[in-house]
């Protein structure tokens, strides 16, 4: 078994307030926030952007993997974990600071280290990895998880053969797709259960109520209490990937044909956010 070594680390917690006046004292009703994405330009700058298509910038890095893969926010919108390389069969999990710097890696070990989520407290990332072993069997790619201020790292799923893309609930329950296809629920004892469903890349939404996964190439939701389906896109001539919620679970953000688009999380016709045919992999803040 080869071996990895991590290092700990630590979120900020940014607070804030709101006022009120008058004669009488009324607190006045903040502005809704609609959030901020990050993704992915050329494949080696992370950027972001607002969900009205303004105040693009980029994220400084400095020493950086060649390759960039899966930005996520973390919940407070401090620190983004990523995955980086020379390519996406040998990739490493990375942290930075929301306002840039020299990525902190956070694994390391020959072969494949992606698609991290973060845990609701910002505490521990799950990934899939290519470490460990199965009895004499070598594991393909399971779903482990990595602590990021105290405890061991472990494996949380042994039935996936080859795992993709954990996402995990407000709630920290966690799905992942599994080497058939299929979205499944894990259980917290190394088993899980399938929720009816085929697709990849699964997104919980920020209320805990639904999921968006792909399916055939279009995105589709789940609610997650009774198991019902619906197809936000419908898209033949392309193909759409890593769906991404609002911070009020009412739109959608998808990356394709490296164009980024938002669509409405109950259907209709996506708006296109970005049209340079160069970005992919955009993730929106929690709330």
């Amino acid at each position: 078994m080869k071996h990895k070594h991590f290092i700990a680390l630590f979120s900020a917690l940014a607070l804030g307030g709101c006022s009120g006046g008058g004669g009488v004292t009324v607190a006045e009703r903040p502005a809704p926030d609609t959030g901020t994405l990050v993704f992915v330009r050329d494949g080696n700058r992370l950027m972001t952007i607002r969900p009205d298509g303004t105040q693009e910038q980029e994220i400084p890095l400095t020493n950086a993997p060649s390759r960039l893969y899966d930005p996520v926010w973390n919940t407070e919108r401090t620190q983004l974990a990523f995955s980086g390389g020379p390519d996406s069969f040998e990739t490493e999990l990375y942290l930075v600071n929301r306002r840039g710097g020299e990525p902190q890696r956070l694994t390391d070990h020959p072969g494949y280290d992606g698609t991290p989520c973060w845990d609701a407290e910002g505490e521990s990332l799950s990934w899939v990895t290519t470490k460990g072993k199965r009895g004499r069997q070598q594991v393909g790619e399971e779903v482990w998880l990595l602590p990021l201020i105290q405890g061991a790292v472990q494996q949380l799923t042994s039935d996936a053969i080859i795992a993709q893309t954990p996402t995990r609930s407000p709630k920290n329950e966690l799905i992942y797709t599994n080497n058939k296809g299929e979205l499944r629920l894990w259980n917290g004892n190394s088993t899980s259960r399938a929720l009816g469903a085929m697709g990849n890349q699964a997104a919980w939404s920020p209320d805990g109520t639904r999921i968006a996964f792909i399916q055939n190439g279009d995105v589709w939701t789940m609610r997650i209490s009774d198991g019902t389906v619906a197809q936000v896109t419908n898209t033949p001539a392309q193909e759409e990937a890593t769906p991404s919620w609002s911070p009020d679970s009412t739109q959608l953000s998808f990356a394709a044909k490296g164009n980024l688009s938002i669509v409405a999380a109950t259907g209709g016709a996506p708006q296109v956010l970005l049209s340079t045919g160069r970005d992919s992999f955009p993730n929106w803040t929690r709330k």
